[in-house]
């Protein structure tokens, strides 16, 4: 009996390693089969521009408020060759511009090169409207809220 036992735990441990190693698969490290690609932040200047680039490689594009307007319905277009962005900080700015009014809106996204996703905000305020009415009944125009892109990050694509 005792041998029997013996045999049939053995048998046991080789058809248990025999299915372990069919589920395991090939598990080496992401870093040997393919470059790890690591977030950095993208050295912005005004505009948009990347920090010693090409005028003509920058991240851009064009924003809009819903009809609520309190969110900003965006384009973001990236204009880096060389980086895939994965996230953008929007700088909303209300006149008169003053310190207090300003807000930043860091916004996770992927972007491939000279590709261009649209991302919705949602801003925690109503922007005022675009226009108004002067005391004459004319309406103006009059833009009293603008954004930019003030920063990002992103990984090289090469």
């Amino acid at each position: 009996m005792d041998e029997r036992r013996m045999l049939k735990r053995i048998a046991a441990t080789v058809v248990l390693s025999i299915v372990a190693s069919f589920g395991c698969g090939d598990q080496t490290a992401p870093a040997v089969h393919e470059e790890v690609k690591r977030e950095q932040v993208l050295p912005l200047t005004f505009g948009g521009f990347l920090k010693d680039g090409p005028k003509a490689e920058k991240i851009d594009g064009v924003c809009g408020a819903d009809d609520t307007r309190n969110l900003l319905n965006c384009d973001i277009y990236n204009g880096l060759p060389g980086w895939t962005v994965t996230e953008v900080t929007l700088a909303v700015l209300l006149a008169p511009y003053g310190e207090d009014d300003i807000r930043d809106y860091q916004v996770p996204i992927t972007i491939k090169p000279r590709t261009t996703e649209r991302v919705t905000v949602r801003l925690g305020l109503q922007l005022p409207p675009d226009y108004f009415r002067k005391p004459d009944g004319k309406v103006s125009a009059f833009a009293r809220w603008s954004w930019q892109v003030e920063g990002a990050k992103g990984y090289p694509t090469k």
